[in-house]
C-alpha cells in the first residue's frame, strides 16, 4: 500500500463501517464472532496497529485501568488480578498491574503514573491506609476508585472480605480443643484485615473466659521472613504456644517454615492454622486448617463495580462484604498433655 494503514483501509476490505472496526479495536462485546474474525483478519493482512494516542483523543477514554497491589510475589493477590484482568479485557480495558512492595512512596509514584496516562480507573490496595501523604494523593485522583479491604475517608467504591467473624471462630475451635496459648501472627494494625483479624481473636478469648497473652500477639510485619523470625521466636520459648495462628498468606508460609525448622510434628507438637492460601494448605501433610478467601470472587467483584462507575454510574459509594469460610483440617487437634 505504500503507507500505513488506516481504520478507514480496513473497514473497506472487511467490508464494515468504521465504528465496527472501532469497536472490535477497542475489544468490545457489541460486535458479532463473525464479524470480528472478519475485521481482526483485515487487521492482520493489512498491517494495522490502533493508534490509542488518537482514540484517546477522540473519546477521552485511555482504555486503561491500574491496579495497585502491595506485593506481585503474593499469589492470592495474583488471583485477584487475574479475575479483574478477565472481567475488564472483556469489556476492551487493558488492566496496568502496579506492585507497591508494601512502600507508601512508590504508592504514590503509581497514583502520579496514573494521572499521567489518564487511566480510566483504579482498583487499589494500600499497604497503611493511615498513612495521610498515600490518603491525599488517592483523594485527589479524578478517575473512579474501588479500594480493596481498605478503611480511609475517601469517598470511594470498597470491597470488603470478612475477617473477624472467622477468626473468632476458628479461635473457639482451637480453645475447645483444650488449647489455651494460642498465639496469632497476623498483618500490621494499619490495615483493616491485621485490627479484625485481632479483634476476632481477643473476643474468642474474651467469651471462653481466658485472659489475653499480648506477647502472643504478633502484628508487625505482612512478610514471610516475618511469619518465620516470630514463629520460630515464640515456638522456642520455655512455655511455647500449643496452637498458631497465621493472619496472612505470606505469614503462613514463614510459620510453616519455622514449625519445620524445629522439627515439631503437626499437630501432635503445635497446632496450626493459616489464612488466604488454599493451595498451599492442600498441598501440605497434614492438610491445614484454613481461614480461606475466594480472591477470584474480590476480583471480580471489584472489577464490575469499577466498570459501572467507569460507564457512568453515579450514585452514594457501594461498600460490598465478601465472606470467609473456616475450612477445618487435621493440623489442628487436642493439645498433648504434657503441654497443657
Amino acid at each position: 500500500m505504500g503507507r500505513r494503514p488506516t481504520i478507514r483501509d480496513v473497514a473497506s476490505a472487511a467490508g464494515v463501517s468504521m465504528g465496527t472496526v472501532s469497536r472490535v479495536a477497542a475489544k468490545l462485546n457489541t460486535v458479532s464472532p463473525e464479524t470480528r474474525h472478519r475485521v481482526e483478519q483485515a487487521m492482520r493482512t493489512l498491517g494495522y496497529v490502533p493508534n490509542i494516542a488518537a482514540r484517546t483523543m477522540r473519546t477521552n477514554r485511555t482504555k486503561i485501568v491500574g491496579l495497585l497491589l502491595p506485593d506481585l510475589a503474593n499469589t492470592v493477590f495474583l488471583l485477584l488480578a487475574k479475575a479483574a484482568e478477565r472481567l475488564l479485557g472483556s469489556e476492551g480495558y487493558t488492566l496496568f498491574l502496579y506492585s507497591s512492595e508494601r512502600s507508601p512512596t512508590r504508592e504514590i509514584e503509581f497514583l502520579e503514573l496514573a494521572s499521567r496516562y489518564r487511566m480510566d480507573g483504579l482498583i487499589v490496595s494500600l499497604s497503611d491506609e493511615t498513612n495521610q501523604s498515600v490518603v491525599e494523593a488517592l483523594s485527589k485522583m479524578e478517575c473512579p476508585i474501588v479500594l480493596l479491604d481498605r478503611d480511609t475517608p475517601i469517598r470511594a467504591d470498597v470491597v470488603f472480605s470478612e475477617h473477624a467473624e472467622a477468626m473468632q471462630r476458628v479461635t473457639a475451635h482451637l480453645i475447645e480443643l483444650g488449647h489455651r496459648r494460642i498465639a496469632l501472627i497476623t498483618a500490621p494494625l494499619g490495615i483493616r484485615p491485621g485490627r479484625e483479624r485481632v479483634l476476632g481473636y481477643r473476643a474468642a478469648l474474651r467469651d471462653a473466659g481466658l485472659s489475653i497473652d499480648e506477647t502472643l500477639i504478633g502484628h508487625d510485619y505482612q512478610t514471610s521472613k516475618y511469619g518465620f523470625s516470630k514463629a520460630l521466636e515464640m515456638l522456642r520459648r520455655p512455655v511455647p504456644p500449643t496452637a498458631v495462628i497465621a493472619g496472612g498468606d505470606e505469614i503462613f508460609y514463614g510459620v510453616l517454615r519455622a514449625a519445620r525448622q524445629l522439627n515439631l510434628a503437626i499437630p501432635g507438637d503445635v497446632s496450626i492454622v493459616g489464612a488466604d492460601n488454599r493451595m498451599l494448605s492442600d498441598v501440605v501433610t497434614p492438610m491445614i486448617t484454613i481461614i480461606d478467601r475466594d480472591m477470584e470472587q474480590v476480583g471480580d467483584t471489584a472489577a464490575d463495580m469499577l466498570i459501572r462507575r467507569m460507564n457512568g454510574q453515579g450514585g452514594e459509594p457501594v461498600h460490598v462484604h465478601l465472606p470467609s469460610e473456616v475450612i477445618l483440617r487435621n493440623s489442628t487437634a487436642k493439645p498433648r498433655p504434657d503441654l497443657v
